[in-house]
């Protein structure tokens, strides 16, 4: 009996239970480099869509909390930490109780808004160099304006500078939204 595929099985369900132009207007969505990535129960189909820079650090300036992805003794590690966007970098509270290396270094940002019931949403992802921000008055003003308290014994900033920015949308196949 030959096997059959996923990609095999969810052709067949298109081929038979879907109208052409249901089927066409998919084609088309993937050729404007949107992805199908799958049904949610009862909700429809979800798509992703990537999207530009500056829309993605649009999205990164609109929230306030995200995750730092770090090597420690050569091994990934990941914290949620707090940010803000000044300019064209991102500025992250590490505090005390986060061991990231003083020297600089490669990180990875991430943050997102998807709801978990329908799965619809955005992620954005930075890459880029960290630093220690040092300069006494800029750790009091980035300070305040992330925990809106004064800079404790060990606290710590970083400074991101975005080499590389990824973001993509979820959206319901229906709407596009």
């Amino acid at each position: 009996m030959e096997k059959r595929t996923d990609a095999d099985r969810e052709w067949s369900e298109l081929s038979i239970a879907t109208p052409v132009d249901t089927i066409l207007h998919e084609l088309l969505r993937e050729r404007n480099g949107e992805r199908r990535i799958g049904k949610v129960s009862g909700l429809g189909t979800v798509w992703s869509r990537e999207l530009s820079d500056s829309a993605s650090l649009r999205l990164l300036a609109s929230v306030q909390f995200g995750r730092i992805a770090f090597s420690r003794y050569a091994l990934p590690v990941i914290r949620p930490v707090d940010h803000i966007v000044a300019g064209d970098e991102i500025i992250v509270y590490v505090g005390a109780a986060i061991s990231i290396s003083s020297y600089q270094q490669v990180v990875a940002y991430e943050v997102d808004t998807i709801d978990h019931r329908t799965r619809l949403g955005w992620c954005v992802i930075v890459t880029g160099d960290a630093e220690f921000v040092s300069d006494p008055a800029e750790i009091d003003r980035y300070h305040a304006l992330l925990t809106g308290h004064p800079p404790e014994h060990g606290d710590r900033i970083i400074r991101i500078h975005p080499d590389i920015v990824t973001g993509v949308e979820y959206v319901d196949a229906a709407s596009g939204r």
